[in-house]
């Protein structure tokens, strides 16, 4: 899930989470420091990698503008 927030189900979450099967918050991804802005898609790709665009300028506070290929546990 994208979007603009800071929580998410009480875990800190900066703009991006994801859900297991269940419904639940995935703890097993945790995006750190997250997206400055807004975050409008993401999608998991068959590598388990995480693609990430959206309005951003930063992402875990290194320079990205607008897309992010992520590892599967979005670090």
């Amino acid at each position: 899930m994208g979007g603009i927030f800071t929580l998410h189900d009480g875990a800190g979450r900066t703009n991006i989470a994801w859900w297991n099967a269940d419904g639940s918050l995935d703890l097993g991804i945790d995006p750190r420091v997250g997206a400055n802005q807004w975050v409008g898609s993401i999608v998991r790709q068959s590598s388990g990698k995480l693609l990430v665009v959206g309005g951003f300028v930063t992402f875990n506070n290194l320079s990205r503008q607008g897309l992010i290929r992520l590892n599967d546990d979005a670090r």
